[in-house]
């Protein structure tokens, strides 16, 4: 017995036990809607959000050398709650996508992505950032009943997932790209790693995903 008519003095009252109907049977991006300035007891991971952690952190690329002194660069993307394409998002996308383009500049063969850890947030940073590494055009889709929308990078702008950002890429570098992801990865985190998903010179490694993204589970 999950409620009872006689103990309920409000709507609010039933938020946890909906709370707890919508994640069993709505899937895990589904959620209760509050009225604005109630407490969310849901988790938001999805595209166009972020999941609520005020401590996100920073995105650091580092390099070195590999065999036969080949220069391979490391982008970690942590997970992003961000402030919907505000000044926090624009420090977050700039850290990470201009010292992408200092590691090319200076002659990096390879490039490591790790997204290990990243449950979600605002996937349009996360994406922006990659765009030396990544084609422009259509990246992925995402499909809901009723709807199909494209995400699309152009010249290190971002549309279509999360917020639209837009940095400083660079000159796109053709080199071979490793993805890492391990269980911690989920929701735009696995998006995120879609979005190379065939590409030439692309690889995934690591553990499956948290699958709140379908087909992502899989490694590439």
């Amino acid at each position: 017995r999950m409620l009872d008519a006689a103990e309920l003095q409000n709507y609010s009252d039933t938020w946890p036990a909906l709370d707890l109907a919508i994640d069993a049977a709505g899937g895990k991006h589904s959620k209760v809607l509050r009225p604005e300035g109630a407490a969310d007891g849901n988790d938001d991971r999805t595209g166009d959000g972020g999941d609520g952690d005020a401590a996100d952190a920073m995105p650091t690329v580092t390099s070195e050398e590999a065999a036969g002194g080949a220069r391979v660069l490391t982008a970690t993307v942590p997970t992003h709650g961000g402030d919907t394409g505000g000044p926090e998002s624009q420090r977050y996308a700039d850290a990470l996508a201009s010292g992408i383009a200092r590691e090319v500049k200076a002659g990096a063969c390879g490039a490591i992505v790790d997204l290990r850890g990243n449950n979600g947030g605002d996937m349009g940073p996360m994406v922006a950032v990659l765009s030396a590494l990544l084609p422009d055009g259509e990246l992925l889709w995402f499909d809901g009943r009723g709807y199909s929308t494209a995400v699309t990078l152009t010249s290190g702008s971002t549309q279509g997932g999360g917020s639209d950002i837009t940095v400083d890429a660079g000159p796109k570098a053709e080199i071979p790209v490793a993805v890492l992801v391990d269980g911690g990865t989920a929701s735009s985190g696995e998006a995120t790693m879609l979005t190379f998903r065939g590409l030439d010179g692309s690889r995934s490694f690591g553990a499956p995903t948290a699958g709140e993204t379908e087909l992502a589970q899989e490694i590439i």
